[in-house]
């Protein structure tokens, strides 16, 4: 059964969907920043072979993907303990 308004009324479930969007908005900067390393790898690889721009892209792209797996993880985890604290706090009849 879902209890009206629960979502709002209980503290640690805001906290929760509060740390969960903050984690969605991390996610976001992350998958930007990797779109952003790639184009900068891209634009240096059309011009001369030079190895640092492209390894700095690289390295750039990598961390973006990187951080980004971390923070879907973070989110399921964070999913996890809402729900399991949503069904302590107001178990079904």
């Amino acid at each position: 059964m879902i209890v009206p308004g629960a979502y709002f009324r209980d503290e640690t479930i805001w906290r929760g969907r509060v740390a969960a969007f903050t984690c969605d908005l991390k996610a976001a900067l992350y998958e930007l920043g990797f779109w952003v390393g790639l184009l900068y790898v891209a634009a240096y690889v059309s011009l001369k072979w030079e190895f640092v721009p492209l390894a700095v892209g690289t390295a750039v792209c990598l961390r973006m993907v990187i951080g980004f797996v971390s923070e879907m993880e973070e989110r399921k985890r964070i999913t996890k303990d809402i729900e399991r604290h949503f069904d302590e706090a107001y178990p079904k009849d």
